[in-house]
Parts: C-alpha cells; structure tokens; sequence
C-alpha cells in the first residue's frame, strides 16, 4: 500500500484545530504550483509588488532587509509548514526580501485572492491562520528581547531550541541531527553579531557538549541544559487554542 505523503502544512494546522477532508482539500489547494529554489536565490526583493502569498514545502528561508551601509538583517527564518506573507498581506508591497538558505527548497506561490477564498469556505481554516499569526508575533518579540538582552551564546542557543520545536510541530524528527542549512553569516544577520563572533559561540556550546555541527547537521546533545543556558521558556511557541476548539464543539461539551 502506499503510504500518504508528508504533509507538513497539514500537520501544523493539526496542532491548531481538527481538520475534515474538505479542509485539508483546501490546504492542498494553496500548494499545487510547486517551484523549486536553490540556496542563496531569492523568491522576491524589498519593495516588489505583493501579489502573493507562500508555502513552504521543503527547505528553509528568510526573509531579509538590506540596510543602506550593505549590511543586512534576517527578521525571521520560515521552516516547512510556515506561511510566508501573512504581515505582508494588507500592503501593496513587500516589506523584506524572501532568500532560499537550503539546497532543493520547493516553495508555493499562492495569490491574495485564493486565501480570501478559503476564509470564505472555512471558518475553522480562517481562525487557525489567525492563531498561526498570533504565534508568529510572539516568536519576533522573543527573538527581539533575545537580540536586545542575551549574550551571543544565549542568542543562538535560543534559535536552535526554537527551531527544534517548530520542526517537532510538523512532525519533523529531532531526536538525532536534523537539517540545519543555515551558515554562520546568516545565523550573525539573524543575532545581530559578527560571522567570528558566531563561530565562537558554537564552538563553546560545542565545547560545553551541548550540541554538534557539521556539515549543515545539528544535533542536540543536552537539551535541559541548552535550554537553562538560553534561559528558554517554551510558553510562545504553544499558544492556548482551546477557545478555538471549543466553538466547534456541542453545547454540551464546552467548559465553562
């Protein structure tokens, strides 16, 4: 028999809501046009017409704005699953460049047009989004009072701890090394330090045997003490969605 692919767009909006065959129909419809991007090529520039929306199916992006010096800032890191657009989608234009960081990434374009068409069709579609971007918020104030008050190996002792858990949530394993394409100058625009500054915190938390990294493979060795270094706190990457669950539910079995 063969198995079902997956899917990892429909495994995050199953940790939002209960999803029926017409929903994740709908889900799949806003990954029909697949396009395959190599790293360092970008799905559209600061300042372009937004006219579309994207899927991450595989592989990892960034979104990115160039400061007028040359130098640049990485806002945020979408991993498969992710929505890239949502802040984007009321304004005519972008407000940051999209930049593939992973080899044999395949990202899907769809339009404004076909979201407002699902918000038609799907109420419980239509709140999941709305909680998918109340998540995305508090993980850019977290990443904002990292870079403010963290030291550098806190900083990114805190992104990788991030990025396990968002992996995790689309069922993507981490128990072993995973996938972790991003260098050291894209992890410095992402912390706001140097390339060499980077390079030192990860060979401390290498040193202090807390991760290993190779070759664009991370593994996690400790990751209670990783995450005291980093002084983690989970709570912003599980939000309470229990008020959306219970409005689908009969009278009967909704708390008080």
């Amino acid at each position: 028999m063969a198995t079902k692919e997956h899917n990892c767009l429909v495994e995050k909006f199953r940790t939002y809501t209960e999803l029926d065959e017409a929903e994740e129909t709908l889900l799949n419809g806003l990954q029909v046009d697949e396009r395959p991007i190599e790293a360092g090529n970008f799905v559209h520039t600061d300042g372009a017409r937004s006219e579309h929306l994207y899927v991450v199916k595989s592989g990892w992006f960034a979104s990115v704005k160039e400061l007028v010096d040359g130098t640049r800032a990485i806002t945020e890191v979408a991993l498969p699953g992710d929505v890239i657009g949502l802040r984007d989608v009321t304004f005519r234009q972008h407000l940051s460049s999209l930049q593939c960081l992973s080899s044999h990434a395949v990202i899907c374009p769809f339009t404004k047009r076909q979201l407002h068409g699902l918000f038609n069709r799907s109420v419980k579609l239509t709140e999941a989004f709305f909680a998918i971007m109340s998540r995305e918020h508090a993980q850019l104030v977290q990443r904002l009072v990292t870079v403010a008050r963290r030291d550098g190996v806190r900083r990114l002792a805190h992104f990788i701890l991030e990025t396990a858990i968002r992996l995790e949530g689309v069922r993507i394993d981490v128990r072993k090394d995973f996938n972790f394409p991003i260098d050291q100058q894209d992890l410095a625009d992402l912390t706001g330090l140097s390339a060499v500054h980077v390079s030192r915190c990860m060979s401390e938390l290498k040193s202090r045997s807390l991760i290993s990294y190779s070759r664009h493979r991370m593994h996690i060795l400790d990751r209670d003490a990783l995450a005291e270094l980093a002084e983690f706190d989970d709570a912003f990457l599980h939000p309470d969605i229990d008020w959306l669950r219970a409005i689908d539910a009969p009278e009967g079995d909704r708390s008080n």
